[in-house]
């Protein structure tokens, strides 16, 4: 099952994903996912994904999980969202969902308490970023900070 951490799309550096469309899109169900076997994750590199969570981040992940119910075996999914047709070249969305299944490939990162997955190409266009949250008044969101 996956969950998603739907969010509004940043300009550049930043994507900021607000509470509210969290806890809205909590119950999806994700689908089209093929799982890793445990020969491919035996196989894929230990450590390739170089992203990290600040410890907001990590805490705001955990109250998520816990105002859900959600309980261990999740991993923090994390990538670029593909370009939608008329959309600017250098307009970029950023991932960040909850979810129980990996994909054949995917690289992994463990950061402060949690266990990140991409995959490669993510992984690569995402290279030194920092997933921070912050507050601004009522609104609160998850920051893809560019290295």
């Amino acid at each position: 099952m996956k969950r998603k951490f739907d969010g509004v799309i940043g300009v550049l550096v930043t994507c900021i994903v607000s509470i509210a469309a969290m806890s809205m899109l909590a119950g999806c169900g994700g689908g089209g996912e093929a799982e890793a076997s445990d020969e491919a994750q035996a196989a894929a590199p230990k450590v390739a994904l170089d992203v990290t969570l600040t410890q907001e981040a990590s805490q705001a992940i955990a109250k998520i999980m816990r105002d859900q119910k959600l309980e261990g075996g999740y991993y923090v999914r994390v990538g670029l969202k593909k370009n939608n047709p008329g959309i600017e070249k250098d307009y970029r969305g950023y991932v960040l969902d909850l979810t129980q299944n990996q994909k054949t490939g995917d690289v992994w990162a463990d950061s402060e308490g949690f266990r990140l997955i991409a995959q490669p190409a993510d992984a690569e266009a995402l290279r030194g970023y920092v997933i921070d949250y912050s507050e601004r008044g009522k609104i609160g969101g998850f920051v893809f900070m560019e290295p």
